[in-house]
């Protein structure tokens, strides 16, 4: 069974902008290749076991974002990009923060 893609409008975020100012960061929505996600330690803790991740990515989509800054270091969401990794998808939609 492919896993489902869901976008960020399948999951009730059609109201944010690609490009919205929340707070003191700038948001912005941005479909990125897997593997150029780069994982710290500050920030990073990618778990080995992803596979009840990836089986809810299965079922019903990625339903919360990978957070990334804006050279595309992992802020949260590692569990997340284990179970895209694991399931072989080359893109994902992430968020990008960049802090003002």
């Amino acid at each position: 069974m492919a896993a489902k893609r869901t976008s960020f409008e399948e999951v009730g975020w059609e109201d944010m902008p690609d490009d919205a100012n929340v707070g003191p960061h700038n948001v912005r929505r941005a479909q990125v290749a897997v593997s150029s996600i780069i994982v710290d330690d500050r920030f990073g803790r990618v778990h080995d076991d992803s596979l009840i991740e990836a089986e809810i990515i299965q079922r019903y989509g990625l339903l919360y974002p990978i957070t990334v800054d804006k050279d595309l270091r992992l802020l949260a969401g590692d569990q997340w990009l284990a179970a895209v990794k694991k399931l072989g998808w080359p893109t994902v939609e992430v968020l990008i923060v960049e802090t003002a």
